[in-house]
């Protein structure tokens, strides 16, 4: 097991020192960085990168004049430095209670369906015909699989797909919901039913306008996913669709595997 994370010097003599510095440049994807004064950045070590068998010294460094967070041996996934008044390990409780957060927005939006996308392509007569939000979520623990093209249609002429690198770059093991969409408003006129239907078609190949989302069909099985709805009456379905998002970001630190923009 490594060793724990040390420091090369003390972090609040180099904050007081460059707190007139408000840049910083994060290597190695360090995660969120803010401004020396605030004193509350934090250092993420990139352990996703990290062969936990090849006990090589890692070190990552934040402005190479005045800061260097050293490690040595393989780097444990918890580890967290974070410089200010204290240290805050993001150990598995914390990822457990943040994702349990996500969950719980998830299950007060009141989601219904469950239904699979190969049903769900041959009618969508299920769904029912109101505004709302709906998810496609993935059941399957088993490693995903992308494909090298896009099963999806060519709206205006845009090839849908995206490079295989880029897929598994933005992929979250952990997570069950890969996309989150919303239907109708006050500026469309689009219900549930239609906006899914667009959406299933454009999977099966024809240029329908359901350009968001269009990683889905890029995953091996897309046919065994399932899609939930809600019905919103009362509220903005944009506004419902923000919060999902949002409470998303909260847990997983980014958006949805399929949801390129809020």
């Amino acid at each position: 097991m490594g060793r724990p994370v040390s420091q090369t010097g003390s972090l609040q003599d180099a904050l007081r020192k460059h707190r007139s510095n408000t840049t910083l440049l994060p290597r190695l994807s360090l995660g969120p960085c803010y401004a020396p004064s605030t004193a509350r950045f934090r250092i993420r070590e990139a352990y996703s990168r990290v062969n936990a068998g090849s006990g090589n010294s890692r070190h990552c460094e934040i402005h190479r004049s005045w800061l260097t967070i050293c490690s040595s041996g393989p780097l444990r996934r918890s580890a967290v430095l974070s410089c200010g008044t204290r240290q805050r390990p993001l150990n598995s409780s914390v990822r457990h209670r943040k994702r349990m957060n996500f969950e719980a927005t998830f299950a007060a939006v009141g989601f219904s369906g469950g239904i699979a996308i190969g049903q769900l392509q041959a009618s969508c007569a299920i769904v029912p015909e109101t505004l709302g939000v709906y998810a496609v979520v993935r059941r399957s623990s088993a490693p995903v699989r992308f494909l090298q093209a896009s099963s999806g249609g060519r709206f205006k002429n845009r090839d849908p797909s995206a490079p295989v690198a880029k897929l598994q770059a933005r992929w979250l093991p952990d997570a069950k919901v890969l996309y989150i969409g919303k239907a109708g408003g006050s500026r469309q006129r689009s219900t549930l039913r239609s906006r899914l239907h667009s959406y299933m078609q454009f999977g099966l190949g024809q240029p329908c306008a359901h350009w968001g989302g269009r990683y889905i069909w890029q995953l091996a099985g897309a046919k065994e996913l399932v899609v939930y709805w809600a019905a919103i009456p009362n509220e903005e379905p944009a506004q419902v669709e923000s919060r999902l998002l949002h409470a998303f970001v909260q847990s997983y630190s980014r958006l949805p595997f399929a949801n390129l923009r809020r």
